[in-house]
């Protein structure tokens, strides 16, 4: 469908279309058309070109630049959804893309048809309206669990470490239990109330760099398609053997792994709170512009998003970190995050390599009513 304004003086369109959209005005002219116009018989996926021109004065002029249009689904349009039947080559996250503009907004269509897999030529129904924000209801309200992993290994498990078998259990049980894993981008936008998200949305962390994330952890979050933050320590990359060199930061970024800060050094926001405040400041300022840098030049990213090194920050630090540009903070404090919670106190839930999968559901809720009573 191409539709247009009208064009002052304009006594009639012609609309030219091309399979390529280096000679549009070359292709086939359609003359005397009129505002919307809808080229059917085209098979779904095709692209086509197209260039309107308006007649004024007798004279053809260009009316606008080039469209890019392809053919999709014949959708019934309602006030407050789209009715699509799915055809070959159909995904949640392709279904999303192009009736809500945003891939990511797959699960909110599985979850409103309480599916998991798309089947062809099955009915569905797409929501238009964005559900209660907040992810409230009469008797609860949304929460949404942070899952923060640190280091990974084949053979091995501790505190701070996550055996692969236990991370691909967890991964899985994630799926089965109808868990959908959302970006941090959603979050925040659940945080501060621009959308909602599905009613089980779970994020997931991971701390530092370390190359076990590399190697083990993301071909992991690959194959569930499940999008994961990366908060890099920049003092560790291309330093530490243990950690990743810039190009594999650069290589998961380009794989879908968001990539934000998580400081220059463990202590570098903490090291100098007994200084003066003087030196403290400039500490903290110093810290601070050093990794934002790193992380431009190394990773090619601007960061908006900050993981306190030792799981918390003061009042100062938080401040500084406003100043230049970071819109929240996450902790390694205990608990999960209703809307209303504070975005530079975000809390997380730390995975042990200890932890089972009884324990690791124990982390998962999704739902309070604590301050509903």
């Amino acid at each position: 469908v191409v539709a247009w304004p009208a064009v002052p003086g304009a006594s009639g369109y012609n609309l030219y279309v091309s399979a390529s959209p280096a000679n549009v005005l070359g292709g086939t002219k359609l003359a005397g058309v009129t505002s919307p116009y809808t080229q059917s018989g085209l098979a779904l996926g095709d692209t086509r070109y197209y260039q309107l021109t308006a007649v004024i004065g007798g004279k053809e002029e260009i009316a606008s630049g080039v469209t890019r249009g392809m053919a999709y689904h014949a959708a019934k349009v309602f006030p407050t959804f789209y009715a699509v039947v799915v055809k070959p080559g159909d995904t949640l996250n392709s279904l999303a893309d192009h009736y809500l503009d945003d891939p990511e907004k797959g699960a909110v269509i599985a979850d409103f048809n309480q599916i998991d897999e798309l089947k062809v030529n099955q009915p569905l129904i797409i929501p238009r309206r964005t559900a209660v924000l907040g992810g409230l209801t009469p008797s609860a309200y949304q929460t949404i669990p942070v899952l923060a992993y640190n280091d990974f290994s084949r053979d091995q498990k501790n505190a701070g470490t996550v055996m692969l078998a236990d991370f691909e259990q967890q991964m899985q049980f994630l799926h089965d239990k109808g868990y959908r894993v959302i970006s941090l981008n959603a979050f925040m936008n659940f945080m501060n109330m621009k959308e909602a998200v599905p009613e089980r949305a779970v994020v997931i962390t991971v701390d530092i760099g370390w190359k076990s994330f590399y190697a083990l952890a993301y071909p992991v979050l690959q194959r569930h398609h499940y999008p994961a933050t990366l908060f890099v320590r920049s003092g560790e990359i291309g330093t530490n053997p243990l950690a990743m060199d810039w190009k594999q930061v650069r290589d998961i970024s380009a794989g879908g792994i968001d990539i934000e800060c998580n400081s220059h050094t463990q202590t570098g926001l903490d090291d100098a709170a007994g200084s003066p405040f003087d030196d403290y400041l400039k500490a903290i300022r110093a810290e601070i512009t050093q990794h934002l840098e790193q992380m431009r030049k190394g990773a090619g990213v601007t960061c908006r998003h900050f993981a306190y090194p030792t799981g918390n920050a003061s009042h100062l630090v938080v401040a500084m970190l406003q100043k230049y540009g970071i819109e929240s903070g996450f902790t390694l404090r205990r608990g999960t995050n209703p809307f209303f919670f504070n975005n530079f106190r975000i809390r997380r839930l730390a995975v042990s390599g200890t932890y089972d999968l009884k324990r690791f559901e124990l982390l998962l809720s999704t739902s309070s009513d604590q301050l509903l009573k």
